[in-house]
């Protein structure tokens, strides 16, 4: 609105201003650039164009032709992932099971292990599993936070899974940054153990953080934490904490304590290798300190509290004294574990074929028991084991672990033939095949009088023969078919420790790596051995220096009959671990009657 007796007139001379240049103006600059032209001395400026599109130089082109397709590219990828992945999350997102799922995944197809015929068997894992539903409330508090410890810290925190954690997963896992641990939490786990296959894939991963992440919504912490107590495997039939203690302690959930708590919660880290009825009932009771001392490190428990935990003897309810040749099945079971994962041995309906011999089992078991009732009455010992293996193929066919597996009295529950163990002389003939490479023969003279030999790790050392006496010059034909201790240490003496421990690996022996161990002694047994692995190595010189890695499974079949695998002979041709002549020298010797007469008579 105009102000009264206020005239403004506009010139408006915006109307009339023209945008382009005029004819005077264009004609001048047409002389200009025509003079500059035939002088050469003047130039007309021309200005420089300015902005991105603007410039007509060759980074111009090359910008417009690749960086914009590029970009555009680029969005059209960031789009489609963010399409696929939204995709993905609603659809793994509507497979949330309810409580009534979660208890149907502990049903499944039994697994059964035979003998070689597949006619015996051997072990089945079928069962009645104890369904009864254990509310949160009535499990002790320190049974629930032994759990918690030890396999999900951070379980009343996250939102089903651990950001974190798998961070330090995959930092380890790409670029081996920090230590071996695993990231699923106590909600992945019950998702896992429920709904998911055993293959580990990152399409199994990322189904299972999201279904996990909808879970963490659909119920409560304290929900999930009873579902999971009621549907985790804890080895064999013991489906949840009810059937786990019943199996294992032979009591109710509710009447657990604190060591019996932990020890649930340490085997559940791999059921199979930590099972109370297996042989590493060390290895368990190690992990259970383990979870006592994350207790007190987390406040859970008071140190008092822990250290009367870890003092505490514990008895474990026997296994049922159906199974056959129990050691070996334990150890085909750890076997199969690592191969096939915990849930398809227990649930999977697998039918395995073992390489055992049931008629040679049976002979082990029965030899062994009166080699322990003369052993124990004449020197006091209580215990022995007994492997049985075929040279050719290196099938194993029949295990004695122990005296009895269900005597508790001498741990029979341990697997001795998988324990290192000191094999005294019988060790001989691998450091006299040591010598053999380093140019000795078995017509090698070496005086068999006492020696006293200095050492970096023995100090002073002095051998002497089992009977104390001397004999002389002889070849190492006799000292090694006598079994004399002064000429063996002689021999591992000019060797080298070094190249004896060089074969032993070769053959086949696993426990002598930490080699500042060892010296001259270790010619008369003593470096410790499984028996497993001595048995292998001897098998080396049955077949002339070929060395066969041992088999314990001919076939598996999954619960449909598809053969999962099967073992051939010809799959496992061996490898040279001994040169054939040396083995052949050895061999010679083992088997001269004549050589070793002088010490312990004919025949």
């Amino acid at each position: 609105m105009p102000i009264p007796a206020l005239k403004v007139k506009s010139p408006q001379s915006w109307k009339n201003k023209r945008s382009y240049p005029s004819d005077k103006l264009i004609e001048k600059r047409r002389a200009a650039f025509s003079f500059g032209r035939n002088r050469g001395d003047v130039k007309l400026k021309v200005p420089k164009r300015s902005g991105y599109f603007g410039r007509s130089d060759g980074s111009s082109v090359l910008k417009q032709k690749i960086l914009k397709p590029l970009l555009k590219l680029a969005m059209f990828v960031f789009i489609f992932i963010v399409i696929i992945s939204s995709l993905v999350f609603f659809y793994y997102s509507s497979q949330v099971p309810t409580r009534e799922e979660f208890l149907a995944s502990t049903e499944g197809s039994t697994t059964k292990i035979y003998d070689r015929t597949g006619k015996v068997v051997l072990y089945d894992l079928s069962g009645d599993t104890n369904k009864t539903w254990v509310p949160l409330d009535q499990i002790p508090e320190y049974v629930k936070w032994a759990v918690i410890s030890v396999e999900d810290d951070q379980f009343y925190a996250h939102r089903g899974f651990d950001f974190p954690a798998l961070v330090k997963v995959g930092l380890h896992e790409l670029f081996g940054i920090g230590p071996r641990r695993g990231g699923s939490t106590i909600t992945q786990q019950l998702v896992k153990n429920a709904l998911l296959s055993p293959e580990k894939t990152y399409r199994r991963k990322i189904k299972e953080m999201v279904i996990a992440y909808q879970v963490e919504k659909k119920f409560s912490k304290d929900e999930i934490l009873e579902l999971y107590f009621n549907v985790v495997p804890y080895g064999s039939t013991a489906y949840g904490i009810e059937a786990a203690a019943q199996a294992y302690f032979g009591k109710s959930a509710s009447q657990l304590d604190l060591a019996e708590g932990a020890i649930l919660a340490a085997m559940l880290k791999a059921t199979t290798y930590y099972s109370p009825h297996g042989s590493h009932l060390d290895e368990l009771f190690d992990r259970q300190h383990f979870v006592l001392n994350q207790m007190v490190k987390l406040g859970y428990v008071n140190e008092q509290a822990a250290e009367v935990a870890m003092e505490r003897q514990l008895e474990f309810k026997k296994l049922p004294q159906s199974i056959k040749a129990p050691h070996y099945v334990l150890y085909l079971k750890e076997l199969l574990a690592e191969k096939y994962g915990e849930e398809m041995v227990e649930k999977g309906g697998l039918k395995v074929i073992s390489s055992l011999d049931w008629d040679k089992q049976q002979i082990a078991e029965e030899a062994l028991k009166k080699g322990v009732e003369k052993n124990e009455a004449n020197y006091g010992a209580h215990n022995a084991a007994l492997v049985s293996i075929d040279a050719r193929t290196g099938e194993v066919l029949a295990m004695v672990g122990s005296r009895d597996y269900f005597n508790q009295e001498y741990d029979g529950a341990v697997n001795v033939t998988m324990r290192p163990r000191q094999p005294g002389s019988s060790f001989k003939p691998v450091v006299y095949a040591a010598s053999f490479l380093k140019g000795l023969s078995p017509e090698t003279i070496l005086f068999d009088v006492v020696t006293k030999f200095k050492t970096d790790i023995e100090g002073e050392y002095e051998p002497h023969n089992y009977d104390d006496k001397e004999h002389g010059p002889l070849p190492i034909r006799k000292t090694l078919a006598g079994s004399l201790n002064i000429p063996a240490v002689k021999t591992i003496y000019l060797t080298g420790v070094e190249n004896v421990l060089n074969l032993a690996e070769k053959m086949g022996y696993t426990t002598l790596a930490d080699r500042s161990r060892f010296g001259l002694s270790l010619v008369l047994g003593g470096g410790e051995v499984k028996l497993i692995d001595h048995a292998k190595a001897f098998a080396v010189f049955a077949q002339n220096g070929q060395r066969h890695n041992l088999q314990y499974i001919l076939q598996v079949l999954d619960k449909d009959g598809k053969v999962l695998e099967e073992f051939k002979a010809e799959d496992n041709p061996g490898e040279e671990a001994l040169e054939p002549q040396v083995a052949k020298k050895i061999n010679s010797i083992l088997s001269d009657d004549s050589a070793r007469a002088y010490i312990f008579g004919v025949g």
